[in-house]
């Protein structure tokens, strides 16, 4: 099993263990902390999305080509 977080809030909390033998943190700015106008938010939002669609298509070929039996307990 893989677990994915995003936040450095989630990493601190989320600290490894024996059910998640491969974690994984992304370093993602928090876009509600980019503004205080909609047009900033969005524009943040829009950026995030952007970056975490990147991040996930550059991982699922790893996925694809994972063994199973390397991340299974």
């Amino acid at each position: 099993m893989s677990m994915i977080t995003l936040c450095d809030k989630a990493r601190e909390v989320c600290l490894e263990s024996d059910d998640h033998p491969r974690l994984l943190h992304w370093s993602v700015p928090d876009p509600a902390a980019a503004g205080n106008s909609d047009q900033a938010s969005y524009s943040a939002f829009t950026r995030t999305a952007a970056d975490i669609d990147t991040r996930v298509r550059h991982l699922l070929p790893v996925l694809a080509t994972t063994n199973p039996k390397e991340v299974e307990p």
